[in-house]
């Protein structure tokens, strides 16, 4: 089984597949894109994470690292919100069809409101939950900070900093024209 998911990690397979499904969804909207799907695909993606947690190895050198915790995070968001943006499209499609304005364009979404407190409340109290989020998880998760930095010793292989990370990442797979 880890043979098998080594082989599809590899991004030129994965990236194909990724494609290559996306496209499936296109053309068969109607079937991805209602709320049983939607759940099946959560407790689909759950299901495997959980699988990886029974992995000792998978543990230890993904997990227990502090810093590749929000990766499992944003694999979860990426699955849903794809899922949610095609479920949301299909609905207006289907209203549109029916002769019916989109859902944005409702006479009961239409009215102006306020931005002062309509606006300026949920923007306050998210920024909030998101301090005592972040606030939380730097309590309980410890930065994976290093010795401090030494202009005599570079690390092999030298990382580029964190803004170049995806160009970094595209020269180790493809052709540096390419990348």
């Amino acid at each position: 089984m880890k043979e098998f998911i080594n082989y599809f990690s590899n991004p030129i397979y994965s990236f194909s597949m990724v494609m290559f499904l996306f496209i499936l969804m296109i053309q068969k909207i109607e079937w991805f894109a209602n709320k049983k799907f939607g759940w099946g695909m959560m407790l689909g993606t759950v299901l495997i994470i959980a699988l990886m947690f029974m992995d000792p190895t998978f543990y230890t050198n993904f997990f227990a690292t502090n810093d590749n915790v929000p990766i499992i995070i944003l694999v979860l968001l990426t699955f849903w919100s794809t899922w949610y943006s095609l479920y949301k499209g299909h609905e207006n499609d289907k209203r549109i069809e029916k002769g019916l304005p989109p859902i944005e364009g409702t006479p009961e979404n239409r009215e102006k409101v306020w931005s002062w407190p309509n606006l300026v409340y949920p923007e306050l109290f998210t920024i909030i939950l998101s301090t005592v989020f972040l606030i939380v998880w730097a309590i309980a998760f410890k930065s994976p900070l290093e010795e401090p930095a030494n202009p005599t010793w570079a690390p092999n292989p030298a990382k580029a900093p964190w803004y170049f990370l995806g160009l970094q990442e595209m020269l180790v797979y493809y052709d540096p024209w390419l990348a």
